[in-house]
């Protein structure tokens, strides 16, 4: 390498070029079975209501509520809603738009977030009687309160409504799915009050809008929760059928990209890694191709080490390991 350093430079940028490109693509790929950050992702799976035009439905607020309170069920239930939603916040000195999430009392404990100042959603924060509470991020807590450490208990305007600030989470959670970063979250029944009003929106099984979050029992297995849910299922189509299609519930790993974000980059995936691994082969090719031309020109060394004793193998060995 010293004698060819030309040689050195042109081989190890080749390789260098290949082997970028295939870690990108596959860090890339990899990233759609991400679990969510920040949480204990052990025995954490999603529930979707799975239908023929529809494989990856969010459930309604009735059919959840009934699934968070099966009886015997081999798992915990939690839930946070299936889309974001914006509002406006008035701070003293502007006014601005930020994302929040909707999820159910004990979103926080059940998945094991690191709640860093004060306290997660409880369920009697999800309960009609309730204050109006809210937890915001960490970068929102750094960006627009100073990391102050007395901002549980102060107050955060809502599209004019106050809502108590009860905790702030810790850095790593990013929020229940890669397609938005939330700054705030507040209960189900908040959400409920102000965006979805009406007692319609509560009792309507039609309806979608909450993606089922559970958390398997010790011990328990993915196919037993699996058979509770068509159970489940099967006694809700009795007790609530909806119109023209029988429920089914499909059990999936809780990844931070959604199953039907997955599905729909399916084409794109597979393209972009077979580029990658075109790409890295076309670069090994070309290394091989360098490495050869350099072995035709080494004749005279290969002759001398011969005359000196090495065997064919050794000589074998040695070119081999370059």
């Amino acid at each position: 390498l010293a004698r060819r350093p030309g040689y050195a430079l042109v081989a190890s940028g080749t390789l260098a070029l290949g082997l970028a490109a295939s870690t990108a693509a596959f860090t890339y790929v990899s990233a759609y079975g991400r679990p969510f950050p920040g949480v204990g992702v052990d025995r954490l799976h999603q529930v979707w209501l799975a239908t023929d035009d529809a494989p990856w439905g969010a459930l309604s607020l009735p059919d959840y509520e009934d699934l968070a309170t099966l009886d015997g069920a081999p798992f915990s239930v939690t839930a946070a809603g299936a889309s974001f939603f914006l509002a406006s916040v008035r701070h003293p000195e502007l006014t601005e738009v930020a994302e929040g999430e909707a999820v159910a009392g004990g979103f926080f404990s059940l998945l094991g977030v690191d709640v860093s100042l004060g306290r997660g959603l409880s369920p009697q924060d999800d309960r009609p009687a309730a204050a109006p509470v809210a937890v915001i991020s960490h970068d929102y807590w750094a960006s627009r309160y100073g990391a102050d450490p007395a901002v549980a208990g102060r107050t955060i305007l809502l599209n004019n409504e106050a809502y108590t600030i009860v905790g702030v989470v810790g850095p790593g959670f990013r929020g229940s799915s890669a397609a938005s970063r939330p700054q705030f979250w507040i209960p189900f029944e908040q959400y409920m009050r102000v965006y979805r009003p009406g007692e319609a929106s509560r009792i309507d099984r039609e309806a979608g809008g909450f993606v089922p979050i559970i958390r398997l029992a010790e011990g328990m297995t993915a196919a037993a929760a699996e058979d509770a849910l068509a159970a489940f299922a099967s006694r809700l189509d009795r007790d609530a059928p909806l119109a023209g299609r029988r429920r089914t519930f499909a059990l999936e790993a809780a990844t931070w990209i959604r199953p039907g974000t997955r599905e729909a980059e399916a084409v794109t995936t597979r393209v972009l890694v077979a580029a990658a691994a075109f790409l890295l082969l076309l670069a090994c090719a070309n290394v091989a191709n360098l490495v050869l031309s350099a072995g035709a020109r080494r004749h005279r060394e290969i002759a001398i080490r011969r005359t000196l004793g090495a065997s064919r193998g050794n000589l074998v060995g040695q070119l081999l390991l370059e």
